[in-house]
């Protein structure tokens, strides 16, 4: 579950026997029926006695329900498995931007949720809206309803935290060397720049 060939190239190269499990992914179809079916065939597989290393971009323990889901069955039925930590958006955030969860605080929410929820927030703190690039999409792929959703994105948090506050639009590179995509803007503007389809919303702790 990689998201760019460079990837798969070197997923392949390490383990020649290594398979895609991207085909479960169509557009239009609900990321938690996809979710569902990537879950059964791990498990399925570890079940047959295979030894499954299943890699996901990013942290698998951050906003990747297959493999927190896929280790509670296993487990479930007495069958070992452990997640192995690795570096997610957040801990590129951090050495980027500068920022530090310690200094007043962080709050981190899907945009999804948050947009639907409106939860309360500290305007003191960091707050983190992941997965932005793909608001209110059920599905793995952006459609244009996600640019219309932004305004209104950009409504609740300008009533939180006023019209003056910075953003940034944030993508982590993936790769080693390579500079990070990151959009600054207020708060108030009326066009709200696009929201890349990987990219999270910050805005930074006072």
């Amino acid at each position: 579950m990689v998201v760019d060939a460079v990837t798969v190239r070197r997923i392949e190269a390490l383990n020649p026997n290594a398979s895609t499990l991207n085909d479960h992914y169509a557009r239009g179809k609900k990321r938690t029926l996809t979710y569902a079916e990537i879950v059964d065939e791990v498990v399925t597989r570890v079940r047959k006695g295979e030894q499954i290393c299943l890699v996901l971009y990013g942290h698998p323990g951050v906003f990747a329900f297959p493999g927190h889901e896929a280790i509670r069955r296993l487990r479930a039925e007495g069958i070992p498995a452990r997640m192995v930590a690795a570096v997610s958006a957040l801990d590129c955030l951090f050495a980027d931007l500068g920022i530090d969860p310690a200094d007043g605080g962080m709050q981190v929410y899907g945009a999804t949720y948050f947009l639907r929820a409106a939860p309360p927030v500290d305007p003191k703190a960091t707050l983190v809206l992941l997965q932005v690039g793909i608001l209110g999409e059920k599905g793995p792929l952006p459609t244009p309803e996600v640019a219309e959703r932004l305004p209104a994105l950009m409504r609740l948090l300008r009533e939180r935290y006023g019209g003056e506050r910075e953003a940034f639009l944030y993508e982590a590179s993936p790769y080693p060397g390579a500079e990070p995509r990151l959009i600054s803007f207020r708060l108030d503007r009326d066009d709200p720049p696009p929201a890349p389809r990987l990219s999270l919303l910050c805005v930074p702790a006072l």
